[in-house]
């Protein structure tokens, strides 16, 4: 496993997630505005000066291409997250809900919009934003974005979906570690830390999320995450404000219809799905072993990209270090299964082992190759292989189980609804096992680092069932995971 730094670096940095490299700078002062006039700058320039660290110079840049191109739209979303690379994050939210109102609604400028939003105490506007941008932002940032504005559960919950549903990115295990820290949910968060840092460092790691987890710290958090410095911030120059009188005119139109501002999402407060990117994030000195409660800083990737993730957006994740304090190395990439304890595994565990399915022209009794165990239409045992809050994360965990499982069809692996306390879950399991059959196949997908409860077939289909401990594997390491049952039925 790589030396933690390096991999936060990696999983968390700023200009990988959130090519600020790329972004154009703006001038803050009128008195500047001559200059802004004169001189076109050049795109190059302001990544020159960006990369050197030199943030003034690009922010100057991209408020004269502002200036100059007032209506251009990624010239805006450009300035926006140069005001973020300079701490800005009134500024940022301004920029970039202008670049929103001229049609750049890209997941990478709506996240980063989420991001200034929240720096800037406006979590009601970023969780609006975030579900404007739900099918944009990548899954890894907008879980962590969810957890920063205060939807813990919602972000921590998606994050961990997608974890189960096959994604073994550092990144998203980082994320979800810090998005449990977050939620308030120490245990999960340890669990999920204590796999990649050596026991001596998890408590220090808990005990300075816990630190920064506390609500008046959000615009820290955010800062901390972006690996940026806070600064102050007057708003964005008047002259740069956008004549919204001006927004795009309907072309067809017979007489001039009032101009829709157009919508950004920083404005109407929508709810927020789950999805982002992690950033380095630091660990403070050794702390108890439970910290209370608080709210974690995931960073959106900032600066130092050491081969960070391609994200379009600023990457969320616990980022650089904190107060001195070591920095956050996200889950190594080694990730078989959610290696999450049945206790903390709240939301739905789901084991990331692929199903095994018969194989096609096979009939009444198909064999499990690799484990030699005999399934047949009258088995009265299922091996369930995980739950999700949602089909379209079921559907692709069971694709992946057969592209790991080639010895099973599709046919073999159902998805089917289950209601749990008037919540809703998809289970994706394989029936067709006799008692020993069920325990051994679970057996032998703990063995290789997966995830799976067997219980008898007849079991009512839409709820969920209690694990059969299997022999010879037990879950002290989380990785056999509970699901809620109806009281008076359990797995056989």
């Amino acid at each position: 496993m790589q030396e933690p730094t390096m991999i936060a670096r990696r999983s968390f940095s700023l200009n990988a997630a959130l090519p600020l490299s790329l972004t154009l700078a703006l001038m803050a002062t009128a008195t500047a505005q001559p200059a802004m006039a004169r001189t076109k700058p050049k795109p190059k320039a302001v990544e020159t000066a960006l990369a050197k660290g030199d943030g003034e110079r690009g922010v100057s840049l991209a408020e004269a291409s502002v200036a100059q191109s007032p209506r251009e739209a990624s010239l805006r979303a450009t300035l926006g997250r140069a005001y973020l690379k300079n701490g800005r994050f009134q500024s940022a939210t301004t920029a970039l809900s202008d670049a929103v109102t001229l049609g750049d609604t890209s997941g990478r400028t709506l996240l980063a919009l989420a991001l200034a939003q929240i720096g800037s105490g406006q979590n009601d506007a970023a969780l609006a934003t975030l579900e404007s941008g739900n099918n944009v932002i990548p899954v890894a940032d907008l879980g962590l974005a969810l957890a920063l504005a205060g939807e813990g559960d919602k972000g921590s919950v998606l994050l961990a979906d997608a974890l189960r549903a096959g994604d073994k990115s550092d990144k998203l295990r980082a994320n979800l570690a810090y998005a449990y820290a977050l939620a308030g949910r120490w245990a999960e968060s340890r669990t999920i830390v204590a796999m990649d840092l050596p026991a001596d460092k998890v408590d220090a790691r808990m005990t300075e999320w816990a630190a920064a987890a506390r609500p008046e710290a959000a615009r820290q958090r955010v800062a901390s995450l972006l690996g940026v410095d806070l600064a102050p911030d007057a708003g964005q120059p008047m002259q740069l404000a956008l004549n919204k009188t001006e927004a795009p005119v309907q072309m067809a139109s017979a007489e001039p219809a009032p101009m829709a501002a157009p919508t950004v999402a920083a404005a109407a407060p929508v709810e927020a799905p789950i999805n982002p990117a992690p950033a380095e994030v630091a660990l403070a000195s050794a702390a108890p072993a439970d910290p209370a409660p608080v709210s974690p800083a995931p960073v959106t990737a900032t600066a130092t990209s050491e081969s960070a993730p391609a994200t379009e957006l600023p990457a969320l994740a616990p980022s650089q270090p904190v107060a001195q304090a070591e920095t956050f190395t996200p889950p190594a990439p080694v990730f078989h299964a959610i290696a999450v304890p049945a206790s903390a595994a709240r939301p739905v565990a789901v084991a990331l082992h692929t199903a095994r399915a018969k194989a096609k022209g096979k009939s009444a009794a198909p064999v499990d190759i690799a484990n030699g165990e005999a399934r047949s239409a009258s088995g009265t045992h299922v091996v369930q292989l995980g739950a999700f809050l949602s089909e379209k994360n079921a559907l692709r965990a069971k694709k992946a189980f057969l592209s790991r499982e080639k010895a099973f069809a599709a046919a073999d692996v159902e998805v089917t609804k289950a209601m749990v306390e008037d919540r809703q879950f998809w289970r994706v399991s394989v029936r067709g096992f006799n008692a020993n059959a069920a325990t051994n196949k679970c057996a032998s997908i703990r063995k290789s680092g997966g995830a799976c409860f067997a219980h008898s077939g007849n079991l009512p289909r839409n709820t969920p069932a209690q694990p059969a401990q299997s022999k010879g594997s037990g879950n002290s390491q989380g990785k056999a995971l509970a699901m809620a049952t109806p009281k008076g039925q359990r797995g056989r």
